[in-house]
């Protein structure tokens, strides 16, 4: 996926992918570009396996590749947060 050229071009795979990050798997499933009507952001949807736990699918919306991972990360920590916390019931125990 190319961005405008000012900016930098994304290097990610072609989905589905998984990719290990702050010990969690995070399997992105798609990303779409999103254009037209002064919009130009990336949509991507994926989910993530962390201790034997499994979120739901959710999208994030982006910009750039580091943006992307900084928001992965965001919801890595978030998970690990509510399991730490004993309020794992909306995840999926896949071990």
């Amino acid at each position: 996926m190319a961005q405008a050229s000012s900016e930098k071009e994304l290097e990610f795979a072609i989905p589905p992918f998984t990719v290990e990050l702050d010990g969690a798997e995070v399997h992105v499933t798609e990303i779409v570009e999103l254009k037209g009507f002064g919009i130009n952001t990336k949509f991507a949807s994926l989910w993530v396996e962390w201790k034997c736990y499994r979120s739901p699918p959710f999208h994030l919306l982006f910009n750039s590749e580091d943006e992307f991972w900084v928001k992965v990360r965001v919801e890595i920590a978030k998970m690990k947060a509510i399991i730490y916390s004993g309020k794992d019931h909306i995840y999926q125990k896949v071990c």
